[in-house]
């Protein structure tokens, strides 16, 4: 079974940051535990930072497993994204909605952990979260008693019996050190998954009483490998441009607008079906997902990557934007107003064919920006942005 999270340093991320295992200073480097961590990470501390082995990347022992599933993550970037899709959508229609997600299997079935059986799995959460209280230095994840109070809806109490440890917040240290349950939860939430991964039956016969995932309203999983999936779609794109060179701006500026767009829709926090309001009885609970289409997005981005992969000759599109750059014709937010109204499309599983510079639609944007590199003058202030609206 393969995770997407096996293609994470587990040492450096963080509750918003995902760093993926490259070529260079984030090679994998496996411990002598078995866990990995970045090349960066293993020769600032030698020590496992997921259980305390010390010493455990004294060898610098490179994981040339992960590294290849990396290297072939990365040029199956849209069948991985489909695949993670199509995989949480089929365990809602299962009514179940794992933490773990195998890219290898697309209907939410597996082998249960503890009898064998090929099932739809559920995890226990009590089991694994406390294996992983065992299993993880919780030192990364100490607060000061000072800090704890700030955060203290994040913050378990004290009592952890640890003494002159450093508060992660603060870097001061302390003797009475509380624990952040929220960045520990976030950071070990995919490990120890397949261990209790375990069918109904055994649900009820071993672990009655404890918590097993929720159903479609939780959407952890996605809110821990979307960040994932969003860097190998990146990887994908910008290798085109490496590839080809920068053929035409504006279809590289539709293409990064339509692959967020599928990235966005994709990891949305969906109300759920009520009584109220669901068509059949069996969506009561259930996210109210538009069908197909996150699908339909993912295949024009495919449809346009293939189409600007064609393009042989420099489009005039790429003058206009060394113009942009030479004059800084950029808003607050860093970004060209005017190229990024011309790459708008009112619905962005529509297929569209040439440079969004060739379009009618793009007339009013063109003179305004001609207008602008004729004075010559560069700007010292941001541009206004431009806000594109389209009717439904």
């Amino acid at each position: 079974m393969i995770h997407l999270e096996s293609l994470i340093c587990y040492a450096c991320q963080t509750e918003h940051t995902r760093n993926l295992f490259d070529e260079k200073e984030r090679r994998a480097v496996v411990g002598t535990c078995g866990h990995s961590v970045c090349l960066t990470c293993s020769r600032a501390d030698r020590n496992c930072p997921l259980c305390g082995k010390p010493d455990a990347f004294i060898h610098g022992t490179v994981n040339y497993e992960a590294m290849r599933q990396i290297e072939e993550f990365k040029t199956k970037a849209f069948e991985i994204f489909g695949k993670w899709w199509k995989t949480l959508v089929s365990l809602w229609d299962f009514g179940i909605l794992e933490i773990c997600i195998s890219l290898l299997q697309e209907t939410g079935i597996g082998v249960c952990s503890s009898c064998s059986s090929e099932e739809v799995l559920r995890i226990c959460v009590t089991c694994q979260q406390a294996q992983n209280l065992k299993d993880v230095n919780l030192t990364n994840f100490f607060l000061c008693h000072k800090c704890a109070d700030e955060k203290i809806e994040r913050s378990s109490g004290g009592g952890t019996g640890a003494q002159n440890v450093q508060c992660y917040n603060c870097q001061q240290e302390t003797d009475d050190p509380h624990v952040c349950t929220s960045c520990f939860h976030a950071s070990t939430n995919n490990i120890n998954v397949d261990t209790f991964s375990v069918c109904a039956d055994c649900v009820i016969e071993n672990h009655r009483g404890h918590v097993t995932t929720k159903t479609a309203e939780d959407y952890s999983i996605r809110h821990n490998t979307v960040g994932i999936v969003e860097k190998l779609l990146m990887i994908k794109l910008r290798s085109l441009e490496e590839k080809i060179g920068m053929k035409c701006k504006l279809r590289q500026m539709r293409l990064d607008l339509s692959a967020r767009e599928a990235l966005y829709w994709a990891s949305c926090h969906y109300p759920l079906y009520t009584e109220e309001d669901c068509p059949e009885s069996k969506l009561i609970g259930r996210p109210k997902i538009c069908e197909g289409q996150v699908e339909d997005i993912l295949v024009n981005v495919e449809k346009q990557y293939g189409k600007l992969e064609m393009v042989d000759s420099t489009c005039p599109c790429v003058e206009i934007w060394n113009e942009i750059v030479r004059l800084n014709i950029f808003d607050i937010h860093g970004l060209p107003p005017h190229f990024l109204a011309m790459a708008q499309k009112p619905k962005s599983e529509e297929d569209l064919d040439g440079c969004p510079y060739d379009f009618e639609t793009s007339r009013k944007w063109i003179e305004q920006l001609l207008a602008i590199i004729k004075k010559g003058e560069v700007l010292t202030e941001p541009h206004e942005s431009i806000y594109v609206l389209y009717d439904n």
